[in-house]
């Protein structure tokens, strides 16, 4: 691999990320939520190396989901416009992967937070 396909392939990368980030709320809504969690992790509980590593596992799974989310959703509308059933079913999928991912964060970051009390 040559070097200007190496930097290339940042370049792609951060278009990716700044491409969601300006066109998808929930993508927004999500970034906002870890920085206030990080925020609250860092400068008000005072988390430990480990704690404040299991919540950026979990920050990164969320955001992750939400741009696969993204990706599939994009992919099905310009695929299928018209709404196909099996595309809805997919979406409401994908929906539901994101939403769990999110729970399961936050049942992460509340037993972390329990600790400290």
């Amino acid at each position: 691999m040559s070097i200007k396909r190496f930097i290339n392939s940042f370049k792609y990368a951060y278009w990716g990320l700044k491409k969601v980030f300006i066109e998808e709320q929930n993508f927004q809504m999500h970034t906002l939520s870890a920085i206030v969690v990080l925020i609250l992790s860092v400068f008000v509980f005072n988390f430990s190396y480990i704690e404040l590593a299991i919540t950026l596992i979990c920050i990164a799974l969320v955001l992750t989901a939400e741009i696969i989310n993204t990706a599939i959703e994009n992919t099905w509308d310009h695929l299928e416009p018209n709404h196909h059933p099996v595309v809805k079913s997919v979406k409401d999928m994908m929906a539901g992967t994101v939403m769990l991912v999110s729970i399961f964060s936050t049942v992460i970051w509340v037993i972390i937070i329990i600790h400290h009390f």
